[in-house]
């Protein structure tokens, strides 16, 4: 029974974790790993995520494809406050050639704050995946910011992933939702960007990155209950114009979470996770032993 065994490897994956890198932002699904695109709003364009993206991090990027110039996907707002100095990045590249992209910051009237433009990034490549990178000033009135993420030809794509966002000179940032225990943050540093200056001078375009300072840290909540969101709080470090990852531990998802395209369980594990759920099975009930030794080698 294919849901039977579902639920035996859901239940072995329950007890799996895996390490992974991410970086931290203050924009909602800034690693596109949330199923859909409902954190995104859309004009002019349709959204879609993506999975199976080469040289992108995690499984799925957002892809935007414009239905007439300028489409774009733009983020939940983020509450500012005036005059104050921000750093927003993207990993993206296009896949319909040489279609510009540009990563802007809008306020709360959607009036542009800010922008870094792509004019052209090679397609299909894990050298044309490209970081854009800028930080700007919101003004004396500003009190929101949401960033757009545009594809400046009609019919275009564009992909995009690590959408960053964070105030510089502030010392805290939101955690993953996944992130519940310290205990699962191994590692806290900047990365810095590899880069060539393109368009103004503090723009960047950058095909790698490289780990930077490691940080020291600590975790809180917002108080509003125990499952509250968590935030981690730098000792002795302001953010810069230099985003902050974690490496950390992440539980694997359930299979019934997951679409059909999506490489998050693989066969290898999903096998190795079926196995063990039937041999606890066997162990606890011994006179059963030969039917699940049969069920398990039709699975």
């Amino acid at each position: 029974d294919p849901k039977e065994l579902n639920e035996c490897v859901n239940r072995a994956l329950s007890r799996c974790w895996y390490k992974t890198l991410t970086p931290l932002s203050l924009i909602t699904d800034y690693d596109m790993e949330t199923s859909g695109t409902s954190n995104w709003t859309s004009s002019n364009a349709t959204l879609a995520k993506t999975t199976g993206v080469s040289g992108m991090h995690g499984l799925q990027v957002l892809s935007v494809t414009a239905s007439a110039a300028s489409g774009y996907a733009q983020s939940a707002a983020v509450g500012a406050w005036p005059s104050t100095s921000w750093y927003m990045q993207v990993r993206a590249y296009s896949s319909s050639g040489d279609t510009g992209l540009i990563l802007r910051a809008v306020d709360e009237d959607s009036a542009t704050i800010d922008s870094v433009t792509l004019d052209e990034i090679s397609s299909d490549s894990i050298l044309g995946i490209s970081t854009l990178g800028k930080s700007f000033q919101a003004g004396s009135t500003v009190t929101s910011i949401a960033l757009r993420l545009i594809v400046q030809d009609n019919l275009g794509v564009g992909r995009f992933d690590d959408v960053i966002l964070h105030r510089i000179n502030s010392n805290y940032l939101r955690l993953p939702t996944w992130v519940t225990s310290d205990k699962q943050i191994e590692q806290v540093f900047t990365m810095r960007s590899t880069e060539r200056i393109t368009g103004g001078t503090d723009s960047l375009i950058s095909d790698y990155i490289e780990r930077g300072t490691p940080i020291r840290w600590h975790m809180e909540n917002d108080g509003s209950s125990i499952d509250s969101t968590a935030f981690i709080v730098f000792d002795g470090y302001r953010l810069t114009n230099m985003p902050v990852y974690i490496y950390a531990s992440r539980p694997y998802p359930s299979l019934s979470d997951e679409t059909t395209t999506s490489l998050s369980v693989d066969e290898d594990l999903a096998v190795a996770a079926l196995k063990l759920e039937f041999y606890q099975l066997m162990d606890a009930r011994p006179w059963s032993k030969g039917q699940y030794q049969n069920a398990l080698q039709k699975a």
